[in-house]
């Protein structure tokens, strides 16, 4: 069920949630699913027991609900890779790559012994 927080006390832990079927719904806080805490006209998402809001959420916004991030098939990726060309190094950094493999090699030996 959808609904309107109304009200949220600190001090008690309680809350009210204006529930879109315009009935009212207390909640504890305990009931509470986010980490900042509730403040009045948020929109959220809860299920009802015995007339009390229970796992209450905060409602996402729309964009954020419908919005589905498919994953890159390894065929997709495969292509990219493909089609991505090399960067030029430049001969200054061919050097310098060459001067930290070596060196790499000669710290490794050193550690090895």
């Amino acid at each position: 069920m959808k609904g309107t927080i109304l009200d949220f006390s600190i001090q008690t832990s309680e809350g009210i949630i204006s529930g879109d079927d315009n009935n009212r719904y207390r909640f504890a806080g305990s009931e509470w699913k986010a980490s900042d805490p509730p403040t009045r006209g948020q929109r959220v998402d809860f299920d009802q027991d015995n007339g009390r809001a229970v796992q209450v959420y905060l409602e996402l916004p729309k964009a954020i609900a419908t919005a589905r991030v498919e994953p890159k098939s390894n065929v997709e990726i495969s292509q990219v890779a493909a089609n991505k060309p090399t960067s030029p190094n430049t001969t200054a950094e061919k050097l310098l790559l060459d001067r930290v493999a070596k060196r790499s090699t000669t710290r490794d030996r050193m550690v090895t012994n």
